[in-house]
């Protein structure tokens, strides 16, 4: 994963990021105050290639509580419960690795919203051929669809851009939360699982 150096400037545009197989992550707020969380922002993601025609998924997180979007705990939990099923899927060491970081997360991460009501998360089947028994994570009126596909052959949000999306999450929330111990030890573990994930994709395409 990397920074975007043809990125455009924009008031929206916080940061980007190119996962390994070239889709773009980007971390969008409107009226953003420095040192303080946006007012509506988001990870606008593309979910797939130009065989999908350029579909793109959009994961608004939540500021002001459960319903207002998806909290970090909610992303973990997503990003813990795909590898959870990659892992009794391949039974591959990395996944096993990528698994052990995101609980570590999950274990230490506090929630810096000041209404910490989580919604219960769906995982629903998939309505394609799929190598999981899920594709879609639901809690409330928000979904994320998830790649049906182990390394990214489709459409949908890959475990790479979650993390990701994670990751720059945990970045904006760094300044301004209390917990920022917490929040600085959540994101290296996340950072880990990252790094793991485009090894693993990459050894694959290699």
């Amino acid at each position: 994963m990397k920074n975007d150096p043809n990125l455009s400037p924009s008031r929206d545009v916080i940061s980007q990021r190119i996962a390994s197989d070239g889709r773009a992550v980007t971390f969008l707020a409107t009226d953003h105050i420095p040192g303080m969380p946006p007012r509506l922002w988001g990870v606008l993601v593309e979910a797939g290639g130009e065989a999908d025609g350029g579909a793109a998924a959009f994961i608004r997180l939540g500021l002001r509580g459960g319903r207002d979007g998806w909290s970090v705990t909610q992303l973990l939990a997503i990003a813990q419960a795909r590898f959870a099923v990659e892992l009794a899927r391949s039974g591959a060491p990395v996944a096993k690795a990528i698994l052990h970081h995101l609980e570590n997360a999950l274990a230490v991460y506090h929630e810096a919203l000041s209404d910490n009501s989580i919604l219960p998360i769906a995982f629903e089947p998939a309505q394609e051929v799929s190598s999981y028994p899920w594709t879609r994570a639901r809690a409330g009126l928000f979904c994320i669809d998830m790649c049906p596909e182990p390394f990214g052959h489709g459409a949908g949000i890959t475990a790479e851009q979650l993390l990701t999306a994670l990751d720059l999450a945990l970045d904006a929330w760094l300044p301004v939360t209390p917990w920022r111990r917490r929040c600085w030890e959540t994101r290296r573990a996340v950072r880990e699982a990252l790094t793991l994930e485009v090894q693993r994709v990459l050894g694959v395409k290699a």
